[in-house]
């Protein structure tokens, strides 16, 4: 008969670690299966997770003493520390499946091997099996021996499919009226429904009636008036416009012009008759006569004084409308430093 303690041989221990090495052991022969191991020195008790060899174990925690081999006790896990345990994982379950209020009642329970035990039992005994977080019931079919139906899934069931959840009609309520929601559908496909409150309506919003105000170089905006609302009137008259909002100095206002655009060229200047004294540029306009003595209205092309319009075409050019009815275009034979008057054409 096993004893309750093992302690032949020695354990090598590494801090940090959850590997037993055994030093002269036969873990495995002395149908070690669980339990605690206890070590001769400064350190923490090593619950037993697995025997792998006759020389190695699993402990469940790490050793947190120092790195040595020591003298060791192996506690095994009696038929009384199982069954606490079992009971300990039983009770466990049970609480959960009450608190979800899926228990139903059954007559034993133990272990899938221990079920032989009420074999005889009569026909719907019941028996359950608990292994961990997970539980099977077993039933007796009838009076005969060994005779079970199962396994069936104890406490919850499983677990059924995803519902789907859509949106369903929006219907717009009085002002007056509360908001609802609403579920409706079966087999796990419903829609949601909503009614939702016409928002109250609001007073008709006030427009600026403005007016011109000059102010030095600028000419500004300033709020002569609130039209076309209902309710009471805003604050503002008077104010002027400025670039973010509505400002009290009118230094704040903006200008409403805008900036002033780049020069133009320069028009046509009517200057009378042609003097000889005065100065002329371009874009002038004066009357002169021709080289026939024909009046005639000129426009200078450049800024000229004393330049008579009929002798410097460079000068002047005829007025477009005022051309003269006789050309001088000179005889052959004059000398070639004589200036010819080309004139127009014949009115």
């Amino acid at each position: 008969m096993a004893t309750s303690y093992y302690s032949t041989g020695t354990v090598s221990l590494t801090n940090g670690s959850a590997v037993v090495t055994g030093n002269g052991t036969l873990w495995q022969t002395a149908l070690i299966a669980g339990g605690n191991i206890i070590v001769e020195a400064e350190g923490n008790i090593l619950p037993i997770a697995s025997v792998d060899s006759e020389t190695k174990i699993t402990a469940e925690l790490k050793w947190m003493g120092a790195t040595g081999s020591y003298g060791y006790a192996i506690q095994r896990d009696t038929a009384y520390l199982k069954t606490l345990d079992r009971n300990s994982e039983t009770v466990a379950y049970l609480l959960d499946e009450i608190r979800k209020g899926t228990i139903f009642k059954y007559d034993a329970s133990g272990t899938l091997a221990e079920r032989a035990a009420y074999n005889a039992q009569p026909k719907g005994f019941s028996y359950l099996v608990l292994a961990g977080t997970t539980a099977r019931l077993y039933v007796k079919a009838s009076n005969t021996s060994g005779d079970w139906l199962g396994p069936f899934n104890y406490g919850a069931g499983p677990v059924g499919p995803a519902p789907t959840l859509g949106i369903g009609t929006v219907t717009t309520r009085t002002p007056e009226q509360s908001a609802t929601a609403s579920v409706s559908g079966s087999g796990g496909a419903y829609t949601l429904n909503f009614g939702i409150p016409r928002g109250v309506q609001g007073f008709k919003g006030w427009a600026i009636e403005p007016e011109v105000v000059p102010h030095g170089s600028k000419q500004v905006l300033r709020v002569a008036d609130f039209i076309g609302g209902e309710g009471a009137k805003p604050a503002g008259v008077g104010l002027y416009v400025g670039l973010g909002g509505l400002v009290t100095d009118i230094e704040d206002a903006i200008d409403i012009r805008g900036d002033v655009g780049p020069q133009g060229q320069r028009g046509i200047t009517w200057r009378g008759a042609w003097g000889s004294a005065s100065e002329y540029i371009s874009g002038d306009l004066v009357t002169d006569d021709d080289a026939e003595g024909q009046p005639a209205t000129w426009i200078a092309s450049t800024t000229n004084t004393n330049s008579r319009p009929r002798d410097n075409p460079l000068d002047w050019q005829y007025f477009p409308g005022s051309v003269p009815r006789v050309q001088d275009y000179g005889l052959i034979t004059d000398a070639a430093d004589i200036t010819r008057d080309y004139g127009g054409l014949a009115a």
